[in-house]
């Protein structure tokens, strides 16, 4: 299953209870539509043409920004792991430079083999000698001693991370793998995520280096993009591919001496300028229509708990540039030059007034459901957590407000629950994040089994979720808990898993006499009591199963 297709599936389970109603409201809207068209067609050619054009831009211009977004978001979570996995890296030497690099070796094989999407790890000396040297190699990890090490001083990746300051940390240009000075076949594309070593009187001791192997990462971005009818560009700073749906043999063409001049700045000389050049984000042609988003790796979003400075971010080539293409010639009966011809041809021949007047109803009826429906889309996605499947912060607190609201004035108790993941840091450090966010799926899925349809599920920050609950008091707050660890005894019992799942809670009562509700007193409240329940807990849980 890809990366967003369980939200794909809960939001067609969605759309599919209002299928009816929408078709025989935009039915009505047709009907409407070719009755005002017949009565007065002089004045439908002026309003036809301008609602058209309206409305097709904005949609356009939303579906494309929507996809950009994920583009986007994946590229940042890809990066922002490969920034934690060299910072333990950088821990780990340091720690070896003190004592003995035994265990510096142990702790780069363990991420090669648990995380299994690097290539290669290393620690590199101030001369740029490779001191420890871990790759992947067919599969099993590999530790390279003597005289298989290497000397990389006067590779680019060595000199100019050897130049950044402390503290910070170099990303390099994403280019293919070069192995005993030849470009590596099959050819590997590489981004190699580096920081200065330093011992204990802050000396500099070298690097240490990871060549991640992109070629996952250049697939996902490729198949967010391949049911969308439109060309998905992952460019470099100077406009080179570094991912091309359309055509995979203009990619890394800077790194063949013979292909020095494909670039999207020479095949779309217009289009550079508008976007590299005057930072546009949409443009549009007589032929093409092009949407742009930078991608910033690092900068903090809402919902992160990684936080690094982008000021500490060092980028070897700039920062990358999505880069959506459609062409026009794919989409006849789309855009509005079609549709004036269209008009032209009622206006010219009036006998087949009417058929016209019927077709144009019927497009424009189909066009103004597409821009509501994406509409629909976008508002489901924004409301949603993509890695829980439930709302967000955002949503689930206005909604919890909403339900407050409505049950205060008819006299009725709500239950909040603040819920906690306990041992989920452990998960992502022991087992790795994919574990951990099957961890967030498992507990968001067993909640949202074991609440009604009008409570409220979201997702509060990184471990914790939050349950509003209608109607119920502190006793009927202590049975839903008590069928959700039952649940949860069940996954752990029957499912062969690395880690127990564990949860703590507490609650808060919102009464319906209150004069004035805090929301976030109570959710302090739950949290607090949540956090004594917490304590007991951890006295006894397992997180982590013992491989015996």
């Amino acid at each position: 299953m890809g990366k967003f297709d369980f939200l794909k599936q809960i939001y067609e389970n969605f759309a599919a209870k209002k299928k009816s109603k929408a078709i025989l409201v935009y039915f009505f809207l047709f009907l409407f539509l070719f009755s005002f068209f017949v009565v007065s067609f002089i004045t439908y050619e002026y309003q036809k043409s301008r609602i058209e054009k309206a409305s097709n831009a904005v949609a356009l211009k939303k579906v494309l920004s929507h996809l950009a977004e994920l583009e986007q978001k994946m590229l940042r979570q890809e990066f922002k792991r490969l920034i934690s996995d060299a910072l333990v890296m950088k821990e780990s030497t340091e720690r070896g430079l003190m004592s003995n690099f035994s265990n510096v070796e142990k702790v780069f094989l363990s991420i090669i083999k648990n995380k299994r999407i690097y290539d290669q790890l290393r620690y590199i000396d101030e001369k740029g000698n490779e001191i420890v040297r871990v790759d992947l190699e067919n599969g099993e990890p590999v530790s390279y001693k003597g005289k298989e090490l290497q000397n990389k001083a006067n590779r680019y990746y060595f000199t100019e991370t050897m130049a950044i300051k402390r503290g910070e940390v170099y990303v390099s240009k994403l280019d293919l793998n070069i192995e005993h000075d030849k470009l590596e076949i099959p050819i590997k594309p590489m981004i190699r995520i580096a920081i200065k070593v330093y011992d204990k009187k802050g000396k500099e001791r070298g690097i240490v280096i990871t060549n991640y192997c992109a070629r996952i990462m250049l697939a996902d971005f490729v198949n967010i993009a391949k049911d969308s009818e439109c060309n998905a560009y992952l460019l470099n700073a100077k406009s080179y591919w570094l991912s091309n749906s359309k055509n995979a043999k203009t990619e890394f063409a800077f790194m063949y001496d013979d292909k020095q001049d494909i670039t999207f700045k020479k095949n779309f000389p217009q289009a550079y300028e508008k976007i590299f050049k005057e930072h546009k984000d949409f443009f549009e042609t007589d032929e093409n229509i092009f949407f742009a988003k930078k991608v910033i790796p690092f900068k903090r979003t809402t919902g992160d708990d990684f936080i690094f400075p982008v000021e500490k971010i060092i980028l070897g080539d700039g920062n990358l540039m999505v880069v959506l293409h459609i062409e026009k010639k794919k989409f006849p009966n789309i855009y509005l030059g079609t549709m004036k011809k269209n008009i032209r041809e009622i206006l010219h021949k009036k006998t087949i007034s009417f058929l016209m007047i019927f077709l144009l109803s019927v497009l424009l009826s189909i066009l103004i459901y597409l821009y509501e429906d994406s509409k629909s889309i976008l508002k489901f996605y924004s409301e949603m957590d993509q890695a829980s499947g439930v709302f967000n912060r955002r949503a689930g607190l206005e909604k919890t407000k909403k339900l407050i609201s409505r049950s205060r004035g008819s006299g009725l108790t709500i239950s909040l629950v603040f819920v906690d993941i306990n041992g989920l840091k452990s998960v992502n450090d022991i087992l790795g994040h994919q574990y951990g966010d099957e961890l967030i799926k498992s507990v968001s899925d067993t909640l949202k089994s074991c609440i009604r349809d009008n409570d409220i599920l979201f997702r509060y920050g990184g471990d914790e979720f939050i349950i509003c609950l209608a109607k119920l008091d502190l006793n009927g707050a202590g049975l839903l808990w008590e069928r959700v660890l039952s649940q949860i005894d069940k996954i752990n019992n029957s499912h062969e898993r690395k880690y127990n799942i564990s949860l703590s809670h507490g609650v808060s009562i919102i009464s319906h006499d209150e004069k004035s509700v805090d929301i976030n007193k109570h959710i302090e409240e739950a949290d607090s009591n949540m956090y004594e329940e917490k304590q007991i807990v951890k006295k006894t849980a397992t997180i982590i199963k013992s491989k015996d």
